[in-house]
């Protein structure tokens, strides 16, 4: 690698869409192409356009880890903090707190 990648943050990935993001985001900071990227990564470059664009939930784990390693990033399993208990969000609706996924 260039040494590029040690400067990179951690950053949480919950969604394909995350996924998506950090890998386009990584290619264009690469100066890569669309077709460079997927050349090297080994698959079809229609592929990647649809992961970059979020149109497919259901990307292979395995294509998206090669991304990344192509990329120079690995994905680390880090324990989550506890969210909000099922009674914690009951109690939030009741009492019209909780308007929905992003009110907390």
């Amino acid at each position: 690698g260039d040494g590029m990648s040690s400067k990179v943050t951690p950053v949480r990935l919950d969604t394909v869409p995350d996924v998506a993001n950090l890998i386009r985001q990584m290619r264009t900071q690469a100066g890569l192409t669309q077709q460079q990227l997927a050349n090297r990564a080994g698959f079809p470059v229609r592929a990647l356009a649809r992961l970059e664009r979020a149109e497919t939930v259901d990307f292979s784990l395995g294509r998206a880890l090669r991304l990344l390693r192509v990329l120079g990033l690995r994905v680390q399993a880090v324990p989550a903090p506890p969210g909000p208990t099922l009674t914690d969000v009951l109690g939030d609706v009741r009492s019209g707190r909780n308007t929905g996924p992003k009110s907390r």
